[in-house]
């Protein structure tokens, strides 16, 4: 039987699993931190994937898959957001309201997602996951964004979502 590697999203160490001497790591900046810490010599294989846009196209491909969904979910929430407050704002105004932030959230799962699907094999892989009673739910934009998109703890918790949404068994 071929041991399996510890799947890594982050420098979270403290949810990577104990005693594994093989680690595949989604994010190239996370070997970077192991070897700024002089700590690649603790394990036997350290795999780390390749960058998943290579050419201008990829990002093409990318950048219009991001900018059809959100269009397609600007459209939803306006609708919710006007019904909700009882108004009758339109799409422009709440694309505006939320403006950069929504296209950067909408990137920011994308490119997780893209990730764990190109690379987590559940027949390769063992990780741990965050506890769905601790992850947490931001109090506004400004904590949403430093969170996900800035924390280690915030990509740990994405990878969990996928996780959990894709691999019930986990």
């Amino acid at each position: 039987m071929k041991l399996k590697k510890n799947f890594i999203v982050s420098d979270f160490k403290e949810i990577w699993i104990k005693g594994f001497k093989k680690l595949f790591i989604s994010d190239p900046y996370v070997f970077h931190c192991l070897e700024r810490e002089d700590m690649t010599k603790k394990y036997d294989v350290i795999d780390v994937a390749e960058y998943l846009r290579e050419t201008k196209t990829d990002l093409i491909i990318d950048s219009n898959y991001v900018d059809e969904k959100y269009l397609k979910y600007v459209q939803i929430i306006s609708k919710r957001l006007d019904d909700i407050h009882g108004k009758n704002f339109g799409v422009n105004f709440w694309k505006k309201s939320l403006s950069m932030g929504f296209i950067r959230s909408i990137t920011t799962f994308y490119n997780s997602f893209k990730i764990f699907e190109t690379y987590f094999d559940s027949e390769l892989h063992d990780c741990n996951v965050v506890s769905t009673d601790s992850y947490l739910i931001p109090n506004d934009f400004e904590d949403y964004r430093s969170f996900f998109q800035n924390s280690d703890f915030g990509q740990e918790q994405i990878f969990s979502i996928y996780i959990n949404l894709f691999y019930h068994q986990h």
